[in-house]
């Protein structure tokens, strides 16, 4: 049995339990996951999940800037023996056999000396760099330290695209590492046929406050197509939400909570064109240089244009840019985005062709899913070969 310990779970909303949901959709072994968030309901769909929180759950007090003043981030230091108690005495009643962590918090670190204190393979996926992660952690420096560390020492590492492994190797040391992300079981057949006069423009995932000066100047780009082609059908729709307000000037928008994988499709056939945006200031580089959304998976397999919206030196902006395979601007000017989308829609069913191409050649979930386990079970291997013959 392997034990993917992570701060949420199976039944989260974000890009890390969709992930965390395909890993686990073909593994060829017993799994159990383990959240560390503090506040967490595991689904009774999932049988093999348990809620092995790092700290207590303050209630509303969490969502406030309240947080940070009480001291509530130290407690991921000061209770760490617990949780390592815990965790230790779970893999051993579990019959855990290797331990898979994401540096999203401390819970990795924990994870990783329980996992040396049993003698068991660690493995680490990279899906965020916690410079953007923990940008405000008051142990930022202390988790760095120990990525460093576990980077170095793991069994196996996996990153979500070859920038972050690059940047990370550059960083902790020259290690083997593969790409994983989230994985599509089919794709469209064919690109969507471009429908005149139509601009739907559709966002599914997190957004949060980092995306805020992208969105202007993005919404302040849709409302000068609307100016200058006032017959066009225009809208805006996302699925997740939004953690800020936008002026939405002429175009109508529509702000949709989470939803399911049917949602979402249902949602796709109604849509233009996709949003894939990212935040351009400067304090938020380490986001859009080394992670890759896992919308954009789910974006390529649809057959619908992508509009990608951000640093043209970002890990998505190089992986579309390479094989044309959406409509690109990094501009922060309403007027040239705007250009920049008329001229691309002429040329949406090419870029979304592309796309679909790119979808088949390197996110299909059988690929994703051979890349992940074969190297569990190769590092497995070379765990058994190195034991000692007694």
């Amino acid at each position: 049995m392997i034990a993917f310990v992570q701060p949420f779970g199976l039944n989260g909303a974000g890009g890390g339990a969709r992930i965390l949901r395909s890993m686990w959709s073909g593994a060829p072994l017993r799994c159990l996951s383990i959240a560390t968030c503090p506040k967490y309901s595991p689904s009774s769909a999932h049988p093999d999940e348990v809620h092995l929180p790092l700290r207590p759950y303050f209630g509303r007090i969490e969502s406030t800037r309240f947080v940070s003043y009480v001291g509530i981030p130290h407690l991921d230091r000061l209770l760490r023996e617990g949780f390592k108690s815990r965790l230790k005495k779970l893999c051993i009643e579990r019959g855990v056999e290797a331990i898979h962590a994401i540096p999203h918090g401390l819970d990795f670190w924990y994870a990783y000396e329980v996992a040396r204190d049993l003698g068991i393979p660690y493995y680490i996926s990279v899906h965020d760099d916690m410079t953007y992660n923990l940008q405000r952690a008051p142990y930022l420096a202390f988790a760095m330290e120990k990525l460093g560390k576990v980077w170095r020492e793991a069994d196996g590492r996996t990153v979500i695209s070859p920038q972050m492994g690059e940047e990370y190797a550059r960083r902790y040391g020259d290690r083997p590492y593969v790409v994983v992300t989230d994985g599509l079981k089919s794709v469209a057949e064919s690109p969507r046929v471009t429908r005149a006069g139509s601009l739907r423009v559709y966002v599914m995932g997190s957004i949060h406050l980092s995306y805020e000066e992208t969105f202007r100047v993005f919404f302040e780009s849709l409302n000068h197509i609307s100016e200058r082609n006032p017959d066009w059908n225009i809208s805006f729709t996302s699925r997740g939400g939004l953690s800020f307000s936008v002026d939405r000037g002429r175009v109508p928008i529509d702000v949709l909570p989470w939803g399911t994988q049917d949602d979402i499709e249902a949602d796709l056939s109604e849509a233009d064109v996709l949003y894939l945006p990212l935040p351009m200031e400067s304090r938020f580089e380490s986001l859009a240089r080394y992670s890759l959304s896992t919308k954009l998976v789910t974006y390529l397999g649809s057959g619908i244009p992508i509009l990608y919206h951000g640093p043209d030196d970002a890990a998505a902006a190089i992986l579309l840019d390479q094989h044309d395979a959406a409509i690109c601007s990094s501009s922060t000017e309403p007027q040239i985005l705007a250009r920049t989308i008329i001229s691309g829609l002429e040329r949406g069913e090419l870029v979304a062709a592309n796309a679909l191409a790119l979808a088949r050649s390197q996110f299909m979930l059988r690929d994703q899913l051979d890349i992940f386990w074969g190297l569990v079970k190769s590092s497995s291997a070379r765990q058994e070969v190195a034991k000692p013959v007694v």
